[in-house]
């Protein structure tokens, strides 16, 4: 009985001697009553489709009529992927359109500002009580 390691291990060259030795394997596993579990299953369509496989070329996806990832080149393409909602906000000509978030002052600046509007407000509180404190009264006799 042979097993999906030993198809694999005659390294056939020729795409379609392979498909055929494959599914004479699969055949001949069905006519035995033996189930292949997924991974043998996956292990026997890389082998089929190893010339894809190993094509690394960054670019294959654009010029190559039907192509194929291999796991690896998945993650290398995931990897450089960002997700919609960082290009959200951005238009065509490049900037970013979207509602203004105030920044947080530090507190050195928290500080500073509350310092000066104390000096102010103490200086804006003498002048007003200066102006509404009770004035003597002047008379005019005409």
């Amino acid at each position: 009985m042979t097993t999906v390691q030993d198809v694999i291990d005659r390294n056939i060259e020729d795409r379609t001697q392979r498909m055929a030795d494959v599914e004479a394997f699969l055949l001949d596993a069905r006519l035995n009553e033996r189930k292949l579990t997924g991974g043998e299953m996956d292990t026997l369509n890389s082998y089929i489709l190893r010339e894809e496989l190993r094509y690394s070329h960054a670019d294959k996806m654009t010029f190559l009529e039907t192509p194929f990832h291999s796991e690896s080149q998945t993650l290398r393409r995931a990897k450089k992927e960002l997700p919609l909602e960082m290009a959200k906000d951005y238009a065509t000509d490049g900037r970013q359109h979207r509602k203004p978030v105030r920044r947080k002052r530090s507190y050195y600046e928290e500080w500073y500002v509350n310092k000066h509007a104390r000096a102010e407000n103490a200086e804006r509180q003498r002048k007003y009580n200066e102006f509404t404190k009770i004035q003597p009264v002047e008379t005019y006799y005409i």
